[in-house]
């Protein structure tokens, strides 16, 4: 077990996360896997962890409530202030929804359980996370419930006399939890990266290091420093958001963590480095910052550029960490601001303090869901086909299949009086289209039961609305029109004698319209929405700025796919939405598309149209 100092190698590697995950966040396109940085994070907690109470136990003064009171002191006054702030900027100007569900963040936030609530907002198809700004709390909330968990478990152990046994006990705990993290990744990739059962192993990993002091001198011990930072760098480049994570690949950053851990190499120019160790000490109030930077900067539409964007979040991290991290504050004073900050998120999200607002934008979440964002209204029935019947007509005029982009059509094709089978399931295409997408158990099941379904001849058509741009990003155009080739194909070949319309993309909005038409009609009052809100609310966009994630025509390469098909017809949507260089997005003071989604009024408009190709009306 290593000896108790200051390591500067430690520190060195806080200096490396925080710059990974911040670059990551603020150009995804040029860090890639930034996102390791949080795992580097999570081993060294783990082993400094891992450290206080072994030693703690060892000289037999260790106290579970005391552990406890030290984690508030050096975690929550600075989580705590964050958190204030955001709160006091979003009352000058967020509207009562988003506000609303910044309350209930904040609130879950300082209960540290932000990771549950994210998993539970979470998919693949999540893109609305520059909307939330304390989503990087997630990875505070795993490691506080690994605090609470942790010395419970090594104390019992030295309570019953079995400490030669510790490392025999956190070396299981490792391997059950990276074999649980593996398992979940392929079925729930968003209960994988956000729970606490899942990410254990990278903590139990840093406890592993401490014990376990690799004693390699020479040039083996420098090659094999060399070799776990430039394995990390690689992650840092080489991974992406496609990555399954955190499945097998996040063994090589959290092994090489651990391993440069273990090494406890001496001082070097490197690591010793002034800016690197004061990076080091500054990461956790960089940590804290740098995101609600970045998500009020796009959210009000400000470009900031590198150095304006490092600017800001240096000046609120260093006035964090010399006035609020390095303060000695008594522990009734964190725990009375901390509970009444709680308090107050609390009942902000009960309503957003809706208040500021005109009736107009007095929308509580339920009624948003409802009206902006369709197909939330039914993940629940996506565990199984269901089928829908709302008009006089009992047989069904046609199936619907898909992923979210199908459930988002169900609400408004409802209220049209229309009969309907549905079959989707979110984050997952009807039949694999890109094998670098992983389908999920449930996927999987959704997929034999639409091929089981369209395989019976029963004449009616099949809609095929999915997001087809997000299945096929990271591929050229090449690459996409043979798999696109290929996906027609094996529709075709399900059932010659059925016809399938596939539905094509919109136009993705640069903007969200629901914030830009609700800031500008009310809480423009404010000077803060003023200063923050740049952009006027054009009904029209142009084509350039669609957000898709692909930027080559895929209508052409669906409408070149589909000839000699006799049974497969494409719909290009954008038809419907644009005209010229011009794309609507707004209509009679309604928006169409919160992206990426239709909203329950856009929703009605396209499959209007949509249902009229296929000849229902």
């Amino acid at each position: 077990m290593a000896e108790t100092r200051f390591r500067y190698d430690i520190n060195a590697l806080r200096a490396l996360a925080v710059l990974s995950v911040v670059l990551f966040h603020f150009a995804p396109d040029l860090v890639p896997g930034g996102f390791v940085g949080v795992d580097i994070f999570f081993v060294i907690s783990g082993c400094l962890m891992t450290s206080i109470i072994v030693r703690g136990n060892e000289k037999g003064n260790f106290s579970i409530l005391g552990f406890y009171a030290s984690r508030c002191k050096r975690i929550i006054p600075a989580l705590s202030v964050m958190i204030s702030l955001v709160l006091a900027l979003g009352y000058l100007t967020i509207v009562p929804h988003d506000f609303q569900k910044l309350g209930l963040h904040s609130r879950d936030s300082l209960f540290f359980i932000s990771n549950i609530t994210y998993f539970f907002e979470s998919g693949y198809f999540d893109v609305d996370s520059l909307e939330k700004f304390l989503l990087h709390t997630w990875s505070l909330s795993v490691e506080w419930q690994f605090y609470l968990i942790y010395p419970l478990i090594i104390s019992v152990i030295y309570f019953l006399g079995k400490q030669k046994s510790l490392a025999l006990a956190i070396t299981t705990l490792f391997i059950a939890s990276f074999i649980v993290s593996v398992v979940i990744t392929k079925k729930s990739p968003s209960q994988a990266y956000f729970m606490i059962y899942t990410r254990a192993w990278e903590m139990l990993a840093g406890g592993l290091a401490f014990i376990f002091q690799l004693k390699i001198i020479g040039r083996w011990r420098s090659l094999l420093l060399f070799a776990s930072i430039a394995s990390i760098a690689i992650c840092v480049f080489a991974f992406d958001s496609k990555t399954p994570w955190p499945g097998y690949g996040a063994l090589v950053p959290v092994i090489s963590t651990a391993i440069i851990i273990s090494l406890s190499p001496p001082k070097s120019h490197l690591h010793c480095n002034p800016v690197i160790q004061k990076l080091g000490l500054w990461s956790y109030s960089i940590y804290l910052y740098h995101w609600p930077v970045i998500v009020f900067a796009k959210k009000f539409d400000h470009d900031l550029s590198f150095a304006s964007f490092a600017a800001i979040t240096m000046s609120l991290s260093l006035i964090s960490y010399y006035l609020v991290e390095r303060t000695r504050f008594n522990a009734i004073f964190i725990l009375s601001f901390t509970f009444l900050v709680a308090c107050i998120a609390h009942l902000l999200s009960l309503d957003g303090a809706a208040y500021r607002a005109s009736n107009l934008l007095k929308v509580k979440a339920e009624n948003y869901n409802e009206l902006y964002n369709p197909w939330i209204m039914y993940r629940g029935l996506q565990k199984s086909p269901f089928k829908i019947n709302v008009s006089s007509v009992k047989k069904a005029q046609y199936i619907l299949a898909g992923d979210s982009f199908a459930l988002m059509y169900v609400e408004a094709m409802k209220r049209q009086g229309r009969s309907f089978e549905v079959i989707a399931y979110e984050s997952c295409n009807t039949t694999s289209i890109n094998s670098s997408y992983a389908s999920s158990e449930a996927c999987l099941k959704m997929k034999d039961e639409f091929v089981k379904r369209a395989s019976q001849d029963d004449g009616l058509p099949v809609l095929i609305s999915q997001s087809w741009d997000i299945y096929l990003s990271g591929l050229t155009k090449d690459q996409a029109s043979i798999q696109v080739g290929r996906y027609i194909e094996r529709i075709s070949n399900i059932n010659n004698n059925r016809q399938f319309y596939i539905l094509g993309s919109y136009h993705q909005p640069s903007f969200n319209p629901y914030t830009c038409l609700t800031s500008n009609e009310e809480l423009k009052r404010s000077f803060a929405t003023d200063f923050f809100l740049k952009r006027k609310c054009e009904d029209l966009e142009n084509r350039n700025k669609d957000l898709s994630h692909i930027k080559y025509n895929l209508d052409d390469i669906f409408e070149n796919a589909v000839k000699g098909h006799k049974n497969i017809h494409f719909i290009p949507t954008k038809e419907f939405q644009c005209s010229g260089d011009s794309c609507r997005i707004i209509y009679k003071g309604e928006p169409i598309i919160i992206r990426p989604h239709l909203t329950l009024f856009g929703a009605d408009m396209f499959s209007k149209e949509e249902l009229k190709v296929m000849g229902i009306h």
